[in-house]
C-alpha cells in the first residue's frame, strides 16, 4: 500500500485547521487563565496538571493506541475495540484518580489541596481521555471531523468558563476554579461516549479482558506517560523543590513553546494510522512514509521555533507584569520545538513497525535522566535549569532513537536482521516495478482511508 500524497495533504490540512483554531481558542484560554490566577495559583494549577499528565497515558492501558491500530487496518472491529478501550478508560482512570489523589501530600506542592487534584485528575485522565479517545476511533476510520471539532469544544467551554469567572468572581481561589474546571468537562466528554457509542451500535464481540492485549498495551502507556514526565515533571517538581511562582513562570513559557507546536501536532495526527498500515511490512515501509513527511514537520519546526523566539516580548503584555521573566524562557525553550519535531519522526517510524518496545526503553531513559538531572539542578538554578534539562533530555531522546534506526536499518540491508524487507522489494510490493510507469494504484490505495495524540 502506497500513501496517497495528494490525500493526506489534504487530511493535513483539515487537521492543521483544527489545530489552528484550537490554537486560539487555547491563547486566549491561557491569557485569561493566567491573568486570573496570578502567577502563584496558576503555577499550583499547573502543577497540578502535570500530575494529571503523568498517570494519564495509563488510563485505558494502552487500548487507545491498540484501537486506533486494529480499526486502521480493520474497520469491521471498531465497536469492539472501542467498547474495550472505553471500559478501560473509565475504570482505570477512577482508580487513578483515586491513587493520585491519596498521595497528594508526598508529590504535589503544599498550595495544591486533595480535592484540588482529584478534580483535575478527573477531569483529564477520565472527561479529556474519553474526548481524545472518541476522535482517534474516528479518524483511524476515516472521519477527520470529529478529531477536528472535539478539542476544540472543549477549549472553547473552558474558555466561556474562564472568562465568566474572571468577570464574575475574579478572586474565585484554585479551589473552586478546579470545581469548575471539572463541571464544564464532564459533559462533553458524555456526549461524545454517547453519539461514538449510538452510531457504531451494538459490537459483535462483548467487553473483555485480554491480558495478551494488556500487555501489549502497557508498553504504549508506559512510554505515553514516560513522554508525559519529561514533558511535565518539571512543573511539579518546580513547585515543590524552587516555588509556585517559579513553576507558573516555567508553564506559562512552555505554554507558549506547546501551541508553536501545533502545526507539527497535526501533521502527526494525519501520519499516525499511515505508520501503522506501512510499518505493517517493516522499517523500510515505514520509513518511506517518515522520508516523504520530514521536510515538511522540520520546516515547520524551524519556523516555529524562529517564531516563537521573535514573538516571546509579547507575553508579558498578554498575560501581565508578573510574567516578564517568561520572554528569557520562552527564548531558551524555542529550540525544544525542532527537537521535538525530530524526536517525533523517530518515534512514530519505530512504532508504526512494531518496533514499540525500543521505543518505550528510551522515552522511560529520557524520563529518568530528566528526573534525575532535575533533582540535582532545580534547587540552584530553579526555572532555567528546568528549561535546559528538557533540551538536553529531548535532545538526548532524538539522537537515541535515529540511532537505533540507522542501526536496524544497516542490519536490514546486509540481511542479518530479522525483517528482511529491502527498498526495492518494498518498490515492487507498493507497485512500482521498473519500467512499469503507468502503474494504476489498487482500489483500496485510490482512496485510503484519512487518518489520524495530550
Amino acid at each position: 500500500m502506497t500513501v496517497n500524497l495528494k490525500g493526506f495533504r489534504k487530511n493535513v490540512m483539515g487537521l492543521l485547521a483544527g489545530q489552528l483554531t484550537r490554537l486560539g481558542l487555547q491563547a486566549a484560554y491561557f491569557v485569561v487563565l493566567a491573568r486570573m490566577l496570578g502567577t502563584a495559583e496558576y503555577g499550583a494549577f499547573a502543577a497540578a496538571l502535570a500530575l494529571a499528565a503523568l498517570v494519564a497515558p495509563f488510563s485505558s492501558l494502552g487500548a487507545n493506541a491498540i484501537m486506533v491500530r486494529n480499526v486502521s487496518r480493520n474497520a469491521a472491529v471498531a465497536s469492539a475495540e472501542w467498547l474495550r478501550a472505553l471500559g478501560y478508560s473509565v475504570v482505570v482512570g477512577l482508580l487513578l484518580a483515586l491513587g493520585v489523589t491519596a498521595l497528594t501530600d508526598l508529590i504535589a506542592p503544599p498550595e495544591v489541596s486533595y480535592l484540588t487534584i482529584f478534580q483535575v485528575v478527573i477531569a483529564d485522565v477520565i472527561g479529556v481521555k474519553l474526548v481524545e479517545l472518541a476522535g482517534m476511533l474516528w479518524q483511524a476510520l476515516g472521519r477527520t471531523r470529529a478529531l477536528i471539532i472535539l478539542p476544540a469544544v472543549i477549549n472553547a467551554c473552558r474558555l466561556g468558563a474562564a472568562t465568566v469567572v474572571m468577570l464574575m468572581a475574579p478572586d474565585i481561589g484554585l479551589e473552586n476554579w478546579c470545581t469548575a474546571y471539572l463541571v464544564v468537562t464532564m459533559p462533553i466528554a458524555m456526549a461524545a461516549v454517547l453519539v461514538t457509542t449510538l452510531k457504531l451500535g451494538r459490537a459483535k464481540a462483548g467487553f473483555q479482558l485480554r491480558w495478551s492485549d494488556v500487555r501489549e498495551g502497557m508498553l504504549f502507556s508506559i512510554a505515553g506517560s514516560a513522554q508525559n514526565v519529561y514533558n511535565d515533571i518539571d512543573k511539579a517538581m518546580l513547585g515543590r523543590l524552587s516555588s509556585v511562582t517559579s513553576a507558573g513562570l516555567y508553564s506559562a513559557a512552555y505554554r507558549v513553546i506547546d501551541m508553536a507546536y501545533a502545526p507539527i501536532r497535526a501533521v502527526a495526527a494525519a501520519a499516525y494510522p499511515h505508520f501503522f498500515r506501512e510499518g505493517e511490512r517493516g522499517l523500510y515501509a515505514a520509513m518511506h512514509l517518515t522520508r516523504k513527511i520530514a521536510p515538511l514537520v522540520l520546516g515547520l519546526g524551524a519556523l516555529a521555533a524562529v517564531g516563537a523566539f521573535l514573538a516571546a516580548p509579547i507575553a508579558p503584555l498578554l498575560l501581565g507584569a508578573d510574567y516578564a521573566e517568561a520572554v528569557d524562557l520562552i527564548r531558551l525553550l524555542a529550540l525544544l520545538i525542532v527537537l521535538r519535531a525530530a524526536s517525533y519522526l523517530a518515534a512514530d517510524t519505530l512504532t508504526g513497525c512494531g518496533r514499540q518496545g525500543f521505543r518505550t526503553l528510551a522515552q522511560v531513559g529520557a524520563a529518568l535522566v530528566n528526573v534525575g538531572l532535575n533533582l540535582i539542578i532545580i534547587p540552584t538554578w530553579s526555572v532555567y535549569g528546568a528549561a535546559t534539562v528538557t533540551l538536553v533530555c529531548e535532545g538526548l531522546l532524538a539522537l537515541v532513537l535515529w540511532s537505533h534506526i540507522w542501526w536496524v536499518l544497516r542490519r536490514e540491508k546486509s540481511g542479518r536482521g530479522r525483517r528482511r524487507l529491502t527498498k526495492s522489494r518494498y518498490r515492487r510490493r507498493a507497485g512500482r516495478r521498473t519500467g512499469n510507469r503507468s502503474h494504476e494504484p489498487a482500489e483500496a490505495d485510490k482512496n485510503p482511508p484519512l487518518s489520524v495524540s495530550s
